[in-house]
């Protein structure tokens, strides 16, 4: 018996598992976001479904309380890498990764990054994680890929896109379409100050735009890069129980 457990944990920890559910059609869609309380102290993940409804807490993550990690997720699994811990003392940097399972509903600590960073980019691509850039051991600047680009506060793809948010005008949105090349600047449908600022999330193939402010004047603005032209925005019931620190989404 212990060995038939052993295979299945085996199987269901495999990205062989991911595969057989998507060929069968199966795949789910889950927002997992990471907010922040109302008291702005304590910070927890929580998984939202295709439809915005909180599905579910996740345990807390092991580990020292960090900030300027990364995150990602590979072969339907939450990475969380990295990143900056104070635990006695000065703080440093962080070579730690973490992996969350949905099918285990577990933590495990992963193989350590071969350099210890914080606030640093980083991205899946073809099955493999790259981290980029950031500050090391000593807060030197780690060298980095640059490409001219201005800042921004958020960014995420959806399809071939890339969405931005400047953090100069956060009431316009910037669209690059890598087919022709092209920037396409689209307003945001909100007044108000232009510092408000907005975590991204997608769900269902559109772009969720979380406010920063918790008053009732900034709902979550949804944008459908699909839509017909003049009805692409339109206001969302999906929200997190606090502020959004930042968001993934997984499909397995």
């Amino acid at each position: 018996m212990g060995s038939v457990c052993k295979s299945w944990r085996s199987f269901i920890q495999s990205k062989e598992l991911i595969t057989v559910r998507k060929l069968a059609g199966v795949l789910e869609e889950w927002l997992y976001v990471l907010t922040m309380d109302a008291k702005g102290k304590e910070s927890h993940w929580e998984v939202l479904d295709c439809l915005g409804h909180k599905h579910r807490r996740l345990p807390l993550m092991p580990g020292p309380v960090k900030a300027g990690f990364g995150v990602v997720v590979l072969n339907g699994k939450l990475l969380v890498m990295a990143g900056f811990s104070v635990i006695d003392g000065p703080g440093s940097a962080s070579p730690d990764v973490y992996q969350y399972d949905s099918c285990l509903n577990s933590w495990s600590k992963l193989a350590k990054m071969n350099v210890a960073r914080y606030e640093f980019a980083c991205a899946e691509v073809n099955g493999k994680v790259y981290a980029v850039g950031g500050y090391g051991v000593d807060g030197d600047g780690l060298s980095c890929v640059e490409n001219g680009c201005v800042m921004v506060t958020a960014h995420a793809m959806l399809g071939e896109r890339l969405f931005c948010m400047e953090w100069k005008n956060q009431r316009k949105l910037a669209i690059f379409t890598p087919e022709d090349n092209s920037w396409k600047m689209v307003p945001v449908p909100l007044t108000g100050s232009s510092c408000i600022g907005f975590r991204f999330g997608i769900l269902d193939g559109k772009l969720l735009l979380f406010s920063l402010q918790q008053e009732p004047g900034y709902p979550t603005l949804l944008y459908d890069p699909n839509a017909s032209p003049g009805s692409e925005w339109r206001t969302s019931d999906i929200k997190p129980s606090g502020l959004c620190l930042c968001s993934v989404t997984i499909k397995a």
